[in-house]
């Protein structure tokens, strides 16, 4: 008889013991719960946001700005402050590509300016029929078709010291060192999209 009172004091103890850690881990959620939903907002990196010729430019989380103008979607590694410097003479405006196809100019591999070029697909990319690769002569060293700045939208990336964007014979030299890339691309986008 002692040992069936004992198996039921401890199977009371147990349950006494089940139920309070049970409600201890039912508070912790709970708190845990009302904790995110009012400070996890907080526990995010805040957007930076800032403004610029009059256009709003939000900090993504993977450090580029994004813009709305002209009812689309653009999305710059640099805001057009940090691209004044660069002198940009290329007459050129969003309407010029609109439903084109658009060239990147190259001789040889070493041309290909990946970074330059992504940059500005990104941008272009809803106004553009098609971005590729194209020769500019016929002693070009690969494999894709041959095509004439004054019939094709041509952007031809240069490596030079001093970063400066040009119309020459209706292509589009970006001339930029090559840590600058992306930052040349983008004050030639800020010129197509009169912010420069």
């Amino acid at each position: 008889m002692r040992s069936i009172l004992k198996k039921q004091d401890e199977q009371k103890k147990q349950r006494k013991n089940n139920i309070i850690l049970g409600a201890i881990l039912v508070v912790i959620m709970l708190f845990s719960t009302a904790g995110y939903a009012f400070y996890g907002s907080d526990l995010t990196a805040p957007q930076e946001k800032t403004e610029e010729m009059g256009i709003e430019f939000e900090k993504t989380d993977y450090g580029y700005w994004q813009f709305n103008m002209q009812g689309y979607a653009f999305e710059t590694k640099y805001l057009p402050s940090e691209t004044a410097d660069i002198s940009v003479f290329a007459p050129k405006t969003l309407q010029d590509y609109q439903s084109k196809p658009l060239y990147f100019g190259i001789d040889t591999e070493e041309d290909i300016q990946a970074l330059g070029n992504q940059e500005i697909v990104k941008n272009l990319q809803n106004f553009v029929l098609r971005t590729n690769y194209a020769c500019l002569s016929e002693d070009c060293s690969e494999d894709y078709s041959i095509k004439n700045c004054s019939e094709n939208n041509v952007i031809v990336f240069k490596q030079e010291d001093r970063p400066i964007v040009v119309k020459e014979n209706d292509c589009i030299m970006i001339y930029t060192p090559s840590n600058s890339t992306e930052r040349t691309a983008d004050a030639f986008i800020f010129r197509l999209l009169g912010l420069k």
